[in-house]
């Protein structure tokens, strides 16, 4: 499934609802993938924040189903250049629980819940992709 929003929060809901509907096709009743969903929420909060310096743009959000337990992630932009992959997220996320200072607590977050997390800078666009795994309820 794929889908273009504008890089404006007032889509994240609808960003949410398409995402959530794929996975009710694709899965298990009551499969948990709470912490997919928080960082879907994360990774676009972030490009509607930064990307475009409160200029007009989209964000093009893809999922894809790689088994029974996996899916992948794909966010692609066309905003200015950034590699969540290689930003010091860990520094960041201390310092604003420290000191309140913003920026860093999503990525860390995407980056110790998913998996095989990549960033490419192609024809002028960013693409952000990660995998996320079936949470087993306890």
């Amino acid at each position: 499934m794929k889908i273009r929003l504008t890089a404006n929060k007032k889509d994240f809901n609808k960003l949410l609802s398409a995402c959530r509907e794929y996975l009710k096709t694709e899965f298990p009743p009551n499969s948990n993938f709470n912490l997919l969903y928080l960082s879907v929420e994360e990774a676009f909060i972030n490009i509607t924040s930064y990307a475009y310096d409160g200029q007009d743009g989209y964000v093009d959000f893809e999922i894809i189903t790689l088994d029974e337990n996996r899916v992948k992630v794909i966010f692609t932009d066309g905003g200015k250049p950034f590699n969540p992959v290689e930003f010091k997220s860990e520094i960041n996320a201390k310092n604003n629980i420290d000191n309140f200072i913003p920026g860093g607590l999503g990525i860390d977050l995407i980056k110790k819940t998913m998996k095989n997390l990549q960033y490419k800078y192609i024809n002028e666009k960013n693409i952000f992709s990660y995998e996320a795994i079936l949470e087993k309820d306890k």
